[in-house]
């Protein structure tokens, strides 16, 4: 049936009893006929079918037809924000001679599933199709120049769209939350992917944008989850703030020449970020740009450009080029000779098993490890370095997968830059005492890194040294060190504590950024030869609590700690943190400090609920003493003969002082017995010569054992108003401890 003018169809009337039916308008004239469908040349009326053009129908604002579906009918209608909220609509066919979808059209329509956009729209309008839930597939034609802000967004069953070459605009949010959107081809046409475009499109993996964009707008692509790979075109210019944030998968990406700013946080939170090559040296970085993305590292080919060691609070790393002159032998091994020695610059990555590198070639000295000289050789289980190596280069052993364990000999002064980058399953590594400088992110990403040993001539670990080493521990650090680079240990979540040996060595930024756990402990023995002490300690560095080097010991239970021991020859203040390797520290052991003479002051933790018997016996140096809030008891002897102890305050938690508790402390002047002791036992505090300051703060007398305050100049005990009578009653009706009772508190 060829097209009719609307003049030629006859209309219905209302006795006619036809359900099927298209009430169809005349523009010129504003008047309406209700056609039966059967005029229609429909060949099939269970479905919508595409209606022929007529050419004087025209529907709303940009004119031409829509056929919709409903439960019984097909007709035709206007185009526009009437269809908005409709949910019986299943499927839209736009006419040809259509030039536009309006705002808003068929927004919130969440039953539409079928959608074909006419061949000559040019705009889909603002939130046309918002909140459709049910669209899957959509074809922008070549037509179309804007797609509206809004337009697709939150269409998340949607899994393929296609958009025509002639798209120059696309608006904010235009598809934002299509989860199910796998992939998506940006023509060459648009310029700029507005703010929000591609937003929470957590199933697309792959994007590819056409070389006429300049510019990606803030969030385009944020929470993008599945985007692994993104090649970012010649013409890009910026990269707005946040545009790649939270792109978990997203590995690695090339930022090319021309572009000249990356906005805030652009890359944060891409916990998988690799590799990040620069090609261009004009880049402006915003802040916090690679915030939480820990493994990122910056690459830049040094023969083209010039960059720093770290930008944007990332490592930078050169892209050199290996030796060309080699000599090889049937080995999977490739040597290069620089004057009378050689270096190893290659190894085939079929190579497995056990490797040893020969100390000599052609009668020549082996020397070094070249660059990237087995990076990828993941299926070498063991590699035997001789003591001819003196040098390891950069990425010698990168993504070395099969390596479990390696032992540097002492000939080896240097570790080159990410030497030992992505060796993941490398359990320890063993460095010699000839290596003093352990390079730029050499053990980077060793996640299964948990036993380190550092020879005793290190004097430098460079940035990221050890970064996100995820399953380390502890690490013993020798004197020798006195440098520690930025984010030397960022990102090492099981790091519980790091042992210095020696003077706090000078410590880069972020040395223990999101290592949270971490605790410094430091050697205060004084130097064997001159006895100095070791200096640039306190209780608090480089963003770490720090703590003297004492023992603890973990309970059965595996939920505590014990301090059991310590140097005898501890130096200085000590403080017993409330928590070690994440447990609480509740207790400090039987003789845990005893002689440790040279300490001078102790500061115990919250934790700690009880001091064992002599466990400060004879700190003879110990001038002060702080007792946590938490102890319950102190034992036997616990204090006794602490000479230099001045005063004591006992806290209110406190209930029980054992006997000989503080005996024989020369210099105590001064003690203050908390409210909450019920007994002091015999001899607590006898023979503490300078005591003369009593006070007890319990209303109700504690019960006291013999000799208590024999042998002091005391000439009372100052005890609250009101409680005479009951320290009268613990003690001879007269006295309390033979001291005269004086209600004064």
């Amino acid at each position: 049936m060829s097209d009719k003018k609307i003049s030629e169809f006859t209309e219905l009337s209302s006795s006619s009893g036809i359900n099927d039916f298209a009430p169809i308008v005349d523009a010129s004239t504003s008047t309406t006929k209700k056609v039966a469908l059967s005029n229609f040349p429909l060949s099939d009326l269970s479905k919508t079918k595409f209606f022929p053009d007529t050419t004087d129908i025209e529907f709303g604002p940009f004119g031409g037809g829509i056929i919709e579906k409903t439960r019984h009918l097909t007709f035709i209608s206007v185009s526009g924000a009437e269809y908005r909220n409709k949910n019986n609509l299943d499927a839209v066919y736009i006419g040809s001679s259509v030039t536009g979808i309006g705002g808003s059209g068929f927004q919130n329509c969440t039953n539409l599933s079928v959608v074909n956009i006419g061949p000559r729209v040019e705009v889909v309008g603002d939130r046309a199709f918002d909140y459709c839930s049910g669209i899957k597939n959509v074809h922008i034609p070549n037509s179309v120049t804007s797609i509206g802000s809004g337009a697709f967004n939150d269409c998340v069953s949607m899994n393929s769209i296609t958009i025509g070459d002639s798209v120059t605009s696309i608006g904010n949010g235009a598809f934002r939350n299509c989860r199910d959107l796998s992939s998506i081809s940006i023509s060459d046409s648009l310029t700029l992917i507005e703010k929000n475009t591609f937003r929470n499109c957590s199933g697309l993996t792959s994007v590819t944008i056409g070389n006429g964009v300049t510019g990606i707008g803030e969030d385009a692509f944020r929470a993008c989850t599945g985007l692994n790979g993104i090649i970012i075109p010649e013409s890009m210019i910026s990269i707005g703030d946040g545009a790649f944030e939270e792109c978990s998968a997203l590995t690695g990406i090339i930022i090319p020449e021309s572009v000249t700013s990356i906005g805030d946080g652009a890359f944060a939170e891409c916990a998988n970020l690799t590799d990040v090559t620069i090609k261009g040296e004009s880049v402006t970085f915003g802040s916090d740009v690679f915030s939480e993305s820990f493994s990122a590292v910056i690459n830049y080919d040094p023969n083209r450009i010039s960059l720093p060691r770290t930008l944007a609070d990332r490592p930078v790393l050169e892209q050199s080029s290996s030796a060309t002159s080699s000599t090889t032998d049937s080995s999977p091994l490739t040597f290069t000779l620089y004057g009378a020695e050689y270096s190893v610059t290659d190894c085939l990555e079929s190579a497995s098993g056990s490797l040893v590198i020969p100390s000599t070639f052609n009668g020549l000295p082996v020397t070094t490890i070249g660059y990237r000289a087995f990076l990828g050789c993941s299926l070498l289980t063991d590699i035997t370095i001789p003591s001819s190596i003196t040098g390891i280069g950069q990425y010698a052993f990168a993504d070395c997968f099969g390596l479990t364990s390696m032992t540097i000999p002492d000939s080896v002064t240097s570790i080159g830059d990410a030497a030992f980058m992505f060796c993941r399953f490398l359990t320890s590594i063993t460095i010699g005492n000839g290596v003093t400088t352990i390079g730029a992110l050499a053990f980077f990403r060793c996640d299964s890194l948990t036993s380190i040993t550092l020879g005793n001539n290190l004097t430098t670990m460079d940035f990221a040294a050890f970064q996100s080493c995820r399953s380390l521990i502890s690490i013993n650090i020798p004197s020798s060190v006195t440098s520690i680079g930025n984010g030397a240990f960022t990102n090492c979540p099981e790091l519980r504590s790091v042992v210095f040996e020696g003077n706090a060595p000078t410590f880069g930024t972020n040395v223990f950024k999101a290592s949270d756990s971490v605790t410094l402990y430091y050697d205060t023995n004084p130097d064997p030869v001159t006895d100095e002490v070791k200096s640039g300690w306190s209780n608090f560095v480089a963003g770490r609590i720090a703590v003297a080097s004492i023992t603890f010991t973990l309970n059965s239970a595996g939920n505590q700690y014990s301090v059991t021991n310590c140097p005898k020859s501890l130096y200085g203040p000590v403080e017993i943190p409330n928590f070690f390797n994440g447990r609480p520290v509740t207790s400090i052991g039987y003789q845990a400090f005893e002689s440790c003479n040279r300490i001078t002051s102790v500061i115990i933790g919250d934790r700690v609920t009880s001091i064992g018997d002599q466990a400060f016996a004879f700190c003879t140096r110990m001038t002060s003493i702080t007792i946590g809030n938490d102890v319950t008891s102190i034992g036997a002897l616990a204090f006794q003969r602490c000479d230099s102890l001045t005063s004591v305050v006992i806290p209110s938690s406190v209930t029980t002082i054992t006997f000989l508790a503080f005996a024989s402390c020369r210099d105590l002047a001064s003690v203050t017995i908390g409210e909450g002791v019920t007994s002091i036992g015999g001899q607590a505090f006898k023979n503490c010569t300078s005591l003369s300051t009593i006070n007890s703060l319990a209303t109700s007398a504690p019960t006291i054992g013999t000799q208590v305050f024999d042998n002091t100049p005391a000439l009372r005990i100052n005890v609250p108003v009101g409680a005479s009578e009951s320290y009268q009653a613990a003690g001879d009706q007269t006295t309390y401890g033979g001291l005269p009772i004086l209600p004064t508190l």
